[in-house]
């Protein structure tokens, strides 16, 4: 699916569209609706391909700012589980980028929300329970489709409080770049076979591990061009999915989301690890992927197999490619793809990309240390 930057976003009943002039919001049905941005409040009615506009204009009032929250998190020790070490990165309340302060601010004060749909579907599912045991069936449709419409209400209105609404408004140049990263992340998502590494530990035994010398955990995920959960922004975000945590690569700044939580990693902050491993594959071999050898379950000193086992089968070793993100903050997160040249590629773009975030860094530094040489 191509790079496509909208121009409105629709979260629950409302709808956000950006214009040249701002950001303005409306709400209704088809053929009518309210409402307001940078020009005013209007209210919209048409049918038949005839539509009547009226705007209202009005002066904002100067609201006095309110208190800020303070946030703060706690670090996660992580202790190795027998041989296996866990690679996992720290709590995403220590990821942060101060050019993503305000929004990491608003992703968790809004997820931190109540949600009102559990607490009104569970009340209404018991009252009709309730009352179809009492035996009064009537009584508990009228309930049950209560109750619906009103979970319908609820899950809209958790929707609309809980959702942030992000709009891009990208240069040519940034555009450009981040046109190039999107389409190399979808051609990495094509790969056969992605898996996030959890875990991975030196193997004590290699006569009975395939003659590996590493062992790892891995589980099978995808890769997406998608909205990140609670986000709305107005084009799909790449997306590494790594256990409870969600890597979203967005045009300004790596946002690292976590249940109630997040985190955000500056793109010149960002480590990229790269690598290639043989790995002795006990399962069935990508179609992507190329097979450079063989060894067996059993394996004797000189790598031939050992004839003391019966039924010591033979196991093909693939080559895969690694990635791991890292940062200063506690990001660590690893991920192994069925084929290393596509993954290759997309590292090469992700340096490129980073190289300008650098870049256009230093040069919001100098033109600060300009202005404050003026003064």
């Amino acid at each position: 699916m191509p790079f496509y930057l909208r121009k409105s976003i629709k979260c629950g009943p409302l709808r956000f569209n950006l214009s040249k002039s701002g950001i303005g919001m409306s709400a209704g049905i088809k053929g009518v609706r309210v409402g307001s941005g940078p020009r005013g409040n209007y209210v919209q009615m048409g049918i038949c391909g005839v539509n009547y506009r009226r705007t209202f204009t009005w002066e904002p009032s100067q609201a006095k700012p309110g208190p800020k929250s303070k946030l703060s998190g706690s670090d996660v020790n992580l202790l190795p589980a027998d041989t296996l070490h866990e690679i996992e990165s720290s709590d995403v309340s220590q990821l942060k980028d101060a050019s993503a302060e305000d929004l990491l601010a608003e992703i968790r004060d809004k997820r931190r929300v109540p949600s009102l749909f559990f607490p009104v579907a569970l009340v209404f599912t018991i009252l009709v329970i309730g009352v179809a045991g009492a035996g009064s069936v009537s009584l508990s449709v009228v309930l049950a489709i209560i109750g619906l419409a009103a979970s319908c209400y609820a899950a809209q209105r958790d929707r609309l409080r809980k959702t942030v609404v992000i709009f891009y408004d990208l240069d040519e140049e940034r555009q450009a770049a981040y046109e190039v990263l999107y389409e190399s992340f979808e051609r990495l998502a094509s790969c056969n076979q992605i898996w996030h590494v959890e875990a991975e530990g030196l193997v004590t035994d290699q006569k009975r591990n395939y003659g590996a010398s590493g062992v790892v955990k891995r589980s099978s995920v995808s890769f997406k061009c998608t909205q990140p959960s609670w986000l709305s922004v107005n084009f799909d975000v790449p997306v590494f999915p790594a256990g409870n945590q969600s890597i979203c690569l967005l045009p300004d700044t790596v946002l690292v989301l976590q249940c109630d939580d997040a985190g955000s990693v500056a793109y010149q902050d960002l480590i990229i690890v790269p690598g290639e491993t043989r790995f002795a594959e006990t399962a069935s071999v990508p179609r992507d992927s190329k097979v450079v050898g063989r060894t067996w379950q059993y394996v004797n000193k000189n790598g031939g197999p050992d004839k003391r086992f019966k039924n010591n089968r033979e196991i093909p070793i693939a080559r895969y490619g690694d990635i791991t993100l890292r940062s200063a903050g506690g990001l660590n997160e690893c991920f192994q793809v069925s084929d290393p040249e596509k993954l290759n590629a997309f590292i090469e773009v992700l340096a490129q990309y980073n190289s300008k975030a650098q870049s256009d860094a230093r040069s919001v530094k100098k033109a600060r240390s300009y202005r404050k040489r003026d003064r």
